[in-house]
Order: C-alpha cells, then structure tokens, then sequence
C-alpha cells in the first residue's frame, strides 16, 4: 500500500484534521479515516461550495474561549461539589464534571470532498506519550469516495488504502480505545498534525489548548496492562467514587464512608496500592504536555489495558495513596517515593484560576519534554489573560530567544520579579551562545524557595535593548564568606545526604576551635540555624505556635539526626527529607561574613554580594564584574532571617498564618506576614512609618473593602493599599519604592545586571 500523504489545512478556515477509529475486534489491523472539520467563528463565515453541503460550527474564538473557561477543571471543588463556571454547561454523568461544547454542525472535507454526516462537533482528544521510535508499526489510511455513506462501520464505502507509520505506544492505544461495532472520532496529535510540516506544527500547537478544552473527554492512555495494572484500577475505581475534597490548598481528600477506608487500607490490600505505585511510574506521569491537556479537560477517563477509571476519582486516589504511603502503610519501593507523588499530585491537581506563568512553571519542572521551547508551548493554553505575552508557538526560534521573551513579558506584566532559573545559577542546560546571565533556563529542575524576601514591594526593573542588560534598583545587605559543595540537579538521595554531612562537619569544624565553655551553646544555635537553611522551613520558623521554642526546636535536631542516620527509611523522618530532597538539588549551602547561612546556586563563589532587590521574590547572588556597577546573575537565595524584609528594615517579632479569601464560590489559600507590636497582632509592619499622599491602609473581605482589619465576626481581612484619588487597590507598599526607601536612609543602589 502506497504511504499516506497528508492534504494541507486551510489555515485561514481554522480547519482542524480528526481521524475517525474504525470498529474492528482486538485483533484486526487497525484502520482510520482521516477527515478535515472547518471551525468557524460564527454562522455568517461559514464558506459555500457545489461539492459540499452548508455547515455551521459554535467552536469559539479565542476570545470566547477566554470569555468561556471554567473556574476549576475537571469538576474538583471543595468538599467534593462541582463549581459552576460562566458558561452553558452539560452535566457529564454523575462525575460532578461540567462540559462547555459545541452542539451545532461542522462542515467536513477530505482533500476538498465533502462527507456525509456532518460531523457535529463532538469528538475525544487522547493524551498519551509518544514513546520509543523504535519498532513503528503501520496501520492503514482508508479513503472514503462515496458521499452517500452513512454506515461508517460499512467496507463499501472505501476504495483505497494508504499506509501511515506511528509508535508502538500509539498502536497499542488505537487496538485498546476501538469498538466492536462503532466508530470513534478522536484526535491525536501524531496523527492529525503533520509532523514534517515544521510551519503547521506550530500553527496547530498553538490551538491545542483549544482542541482539549472542546473535547468531549480527554482520554488518558497509560498503556497496557502491566504489573498488576488491574488491581490497581480496581483500587481506583473502589475508593475514587467514595472520596471528596477535604481542603484543596493541600490537596487532601476523605473518605465519605468509613467502611470504605476500612476495607481498602489494610495489609490485605498491600499489593493494590503497590500495584497503584507502580502505575505512577509509567512515563505518562513525566511527559510536559499532558499537564495542559488534563488541566483543561472538562471530563476524563484513564485506561490501562481494558480497564479504565474516572479521571476525577483517579485524582482523588492518587491524593489518597500519598496519605497511605506516608503513614508506612504501603512501603516505597525508593527513598523519594513521597517527592514522585507530591509531583505527580501537582499534575493532575486542578490549578488556581489566574495561575501567574512562574506558578505554571515551577509546577511542571519535574516533567519533561523533546523540545526546550516546550516549556513555555506547553502551557501556553493555561496563562492568564492578563499576560502580555503574544509569541505563538515557533519551532525556528532559538531556545534562548523563546525564554528571553517570556520573562521580559512575565516583567512588563506583573509587579515582581523572579531569578530563581536564570542562566548564571551554572545549571544550563542549552547554552549554545552568548546570552545575559538574567535569561532563564526554564529546562533546569531544581525548586523554587518557599518565601519571599520583597515584602510588598513592586519591582523597577528596566531592560535595555542596547546591551541587553537589566537594571534591578535594591540593596546589597551582605558578602557570601564560604560555600559548600554544589548538590548536583541530578542527586540521588544518597548523594544528596553525602554532601549535606560535609557542610554540616564544616560547621561544627570551626566550633570546636572556640573556648569549650561556649562549644555546646554555639554547636546548638548553629545547628538549629543549618537545619533551618537546608530545608528552607523560613514558614515553620517563625510559626512554630504555642509549642515552646526550646521543644519545637529539639523535637527538630531529633528528626534531622533520625534523617541523616537512617537514609530517611523511618517514617517519622520522610517529611525533612522531603523538604531537603525538594530544595537542595542543583544549590550549595555558603555562610555570609555576618555569620547568615543560607542556599545558593550552584555557580555562587566567595565574594558575591548578596543583595535584596525590589520586587524581587528571593534574594540575589550577584557577581561584580570589572566595570563599576555592573554584575551578572548567579541566581536567588535563601536566607533565615534575611526573608521578611530585616536586611532592609532590621528585625520584627512576626508570624505566618494561612488566609482563606472566597471569591464567586472559590476559596483560595495563601499565607500572611502577621506582626506583633505590643499585644496586637497585625499585617501593618510596624517598621514603616506613614503612608505618602494619597494612599490609606484598607483590607478585604472578598469584594469588600473596609478601612478595620476584622469584621464583625472576629476574621481577618486582606491588607491591601488603596489611592484615594482614583480608588486604585494594589497589594504593593507604596512606601517600599526606590525614592521611599531612599527617603528612609537606605543606600539604594541601580546594579546593572549583564
């Protein structure tokens, strides 16, 4: 049979290709159609022609699509209920999941003949992973020539057969998704893009936010079945349905019926959830681009071999499975078992509405992709429409060019700043040429600090396209004395404590040089420092409640030397080693001449300043170059007791609390700086004096504003700042800027970052 040649989109129609999979038993040759559905934007542009009969379609805009998208995907709400969104929406089942589709007709064309039916617009797009290249298989391309078809299951109708070579995995897929007897319309991205063509590539990448947001189902493929696959599906299936939403800030579930725990979390169960673990390490769970494609899923199903399970209730299972393997009631096959999950959780976890571009990014670090330009292509579907970001997807671009203008645009749109994966961390992973040392290396794996260190500041930073260089208005509060031994992004978790116990010796080195009467005191206060520093628990630090400080912190030493002596196999040390496991890879611990400890990029050498800038979420490791002024950038840091803001405005007695905010229905959860002054406890930082002209202290309750900090139920609201002029309302200080700050007597300085 001749190889299938593919016929060009009508790019101006917004023409899509689908394929139609048709019926057969498991065992037959897999066999399509190819067909092409014009989308329009309304009933006015639909195109006539003699050879084609009229067809409309409802596929929205891009505008619409923005107008329509739903405030949480895949029906996850708290407490296990739906949350409505602003659209028409279909009730999927009993799944609590909300569907906004067409329902009119799309006019089809097969290389410019039309078809009978119509296709109407309701099709399933499938995630999967590509997969090896190695052994492709055929399968056959079938033309259909009569316009009077209607039985799609019938042989009549096609004349011809053409060949079309795809992976193992996708072949698999197709045997497994047929039915015996019917048809079925899906789209999938080997198939229905013609992957030689570089230019159609990436017009059809830039849809595909659209094409899985209008899919009546997103249908997750993760292979056949392998290692107990089965039993883990029935887990899935007999535990999903039965929990709900318990507190979504920390993706945590319950069960509806305790009989249902009862019966399932037991060691007769053991080999189900390991069954369940094994599932999660199938190469599904890695892959960049399906983080888009289940975010924007208005309903799901995940199959493994024949069985398939709501892809709702696998959510919830595998929230549950991190829950049970904590607790060592299933045992973890590896040490960083808990990081796999948490990553996996953040996957398929529906995220907060308006997620800024640096939140998507952190949260699919762990995955990965073919192409570098993906990591911003990937989730291009998933931005706010607030981003002034307008690059559509291009392939021809250098690497280095797509993620220089991603962060310029992340800077021109929002107030603050990250340098957390910048090219001077020593970490990249594409430097082919020449670049500015502030340009991201959205590739690298490592972590994001917890904290901020920018307070309410909004950042000043300015871009000059003579040099290409950045200039960052801030503060230089210290000078990085020692630095340890970089902790390679690559670590394993032995390697990672290896390491870990040369700092901390190089520590206790130097004590044990003083007077032996100041030994155990210094060792302690040290100690407690470095613990802090490895595992960047700046919240827990300062938050630790009403548990006496002496006990808190003892009960800290005891975990981390449980941790360090044991590889982190006892249950009771996993949370540590979870935090060290998350932010020391691709870092190195150093000690500042003032005697802070903190982390730091790999590249950071003795002689670097550490500096705070504006708007900056972390503080900076700089590099003085020879020219006065200038540097370039090794990355951020983190430093205990430098992270609220003391380099700038000195020390504060605080604390951390988590805020719940209800807005339309969503309750979001983030924490708040509280300070105490006296016996009050309040967001104003009492380090700050008045606020300049015309600006007031207010706070929010949701859509309310009022001028007291609690309501008349005791809550709390939001601090924000309100210009009286204008009845602007922004969370940035408006004392915390360059001239204010200067105003205050602090030496602000302009470093020019190169």
């Amino acid at each position: 049979m001749p190889k299938y040649t593919y016929a060009p989109l009508d790019h101006e129609q917004e023409e899509t290709r689908f394929l139609r999979l048709l019926p057969g038993s498991f065992s037959d040759e897999v066999k399509i159609h190819i067909f092409h559905a014009y989308c329009f934007k309304n009933d006015s542009d639909v195109a006539k022609s003699e050879s084609s009969p009229i067809g409309t379609s409802n596929v929205a805009t891009e505008h619409d699509m923005a107008r329509d998208r739903p405030v949480i995907h895949l029906g996850i709400a708290e407490h296990g209920q739906s949350l409505s969104a602003d659209t028409e929406s279909i009730c999927c089942g009993d799944h609590g999941i909300t569907s906004s589709r067409p329902t009119g007709k799309a006019e089809i064309v097969d290389g410019g003949n039309a078809l009978h039916p119509p296709f109407d617009g309701i099709y399933e797009a499938l995630s999967y992973t590509w997969g090896s290249s190695e052994n492709p298989q055929n399968i056959a391309v079938v033309k259909m020539l009569t316009e009077e078809a209607q039985d799609l299951s019938l042989e009549a109708p096609f004349t011809r057969e053409d060949t079309l070579s795809i992976s193992q995995n996708l072949h698999d897929a197709l045997k497994h998704l047929r039915r015996p007897h019917e048809a079925r319309i899906l789209w999938i991205d080997a198939i229905c893009i013609d992957q030689s063509d570089e230019k159609e590539r990436s017009r059809e990448v830039s849809r595909m936010g659209d094409i899985y947001r209008r899919a009546r189902q997103v249908v997750i493929w993760l292979g056949p079945e392998a290692d107990d696959s089965q039993l883990a599906m029935e887990l899935i299936k007999s535990i999903g349905s039965d929990l709900v939403i318990e507190n979504s800030r920390f993706k945590a579930v319950r069960y509806r019926n305790p009989d249902i725990q009862r019966r399932w979390e037991t060691d007769a169960k053991k080999r189900h959830w390991n069954a369940f673990l094994k599932l999660l390490s199938r190469p599904w769970f890695t892959r960049l681009w399906v983080f888009q494609e289940t975010q924007l899923a208005v309903g799901g199903v995940v199959v493994a071999g024949l069985e398939e399970a709501v892809l709702r209730h696998f959510v919830f299972a595998v929230s549950r499975l991190d829950v049970v393997h904590f607790n060592d009631k299933v045992k973890a096959p590896i040490p960083s078992e808990p990081i796999r999950i948490s990553n996996i959780m953040d996957l398929l976890w529906p995220v907060r509405q308006h997620s800024s571009p640096s939140i998507l990014i952190e949260t699919t670090r762990s995955l990965s992709c073919l192409d570098p330009r993906d990591r911003v292509y990937g989730i291009l579907s998933l931005l706010p429409y607030n981003f002034d970001y307008t690059q559509r997807p291009d392939y021809t671009l250098n690497v280095e060019d797509v993620y220089k203008e991603f962060f310029l645009a992340q800077l021109s749109s929002y107030s603050v700043a990250r340098f957390d994966q910048v090219i001077g961390n020593g970490c990249s992973s594409f430097s082919t040429i020449t670049v500015p040392s502030w340009v991201p290396d959205l590739a690298w794996h490592g972590s994001a600090f917890p904290t901020s260190s920018a307070g309410s500041s909004s950042h000043e930073i300015t871009h000059s396209k003579m040099d290409d260089s950045l200039t960052i208005p801030g503060v230089q509060i210290d000078k990085v004395r020692y630095v340890g031994e970089a902790i390679p992004s690559t670590a394993t978790m032995d390697e990672m404590l290896k390491i870990v116990r040369s700092w901390e010796r190089s520590l206790t080195n130097n004590i044990y040089r003083q007077d032996e009467s100041r030994i155990r005191e210094d060792l302690h206060i040290t100690i407690d420092k470095f613990i802090t520093a490895i595992t960047s628990r700046i919240h827990e630090a300062v938050s630790q409640g009403s548990t006496p400080r002496e006990t808190w912190l003892h009960k800290r030493r005891v975990e981390y030397a449980a941790c360090m002596n044991s590889g982190g196999r006892r249950s009771y040390s996993t949370h540590l080693l979870h935090n060290m496991y998350y932010c020391l890879p691709g870092r190195t611990f150093f000690i500042t001449e003032n005697g802070m400890m903190g982390l730091g990029p790999a590249s950071m050498l003795g002689g670097d300043f550490v500096c705070f800038g504006l708007g900056c979420l972390n503080l900076l490791i700089l590099h003085p170059l020879g020219k006065r002024g200038c540097y370039t950038i090794r990355g951020d840091a983190c430093i205990p007791g430098l992270m609220f803001g003391e380099g700038l405005l000195g020390p504060v007695v605080q604390k951390v609390e988590v805020f719940h905010d209800k807005v339309n229905g969503t309750t979001y959860n983030f924490t708040i700086n509280v300070y105490t002054v006296g016996d009050k406890h309040t967001q104003v930082d009492p380090r700050l004096g008045p606020l300049p002209a015309p600006w007031r202290i207010v706070f929010q309750f949701g859509g309310i504003t009022q001028e007291g900090e609690f309501n008349n139920e005791g809550k709390r609201g939001l601090l924000k700042f309100q210009n009286i002029e204008n009845e602007k309302i922004q969370q940035a200080d408006p004392r915390l800027t360059s001239a204010g700050l200067r105003g205050m007597g602090i030496n602000v300085q302009d470093f020019v970052v190169m």
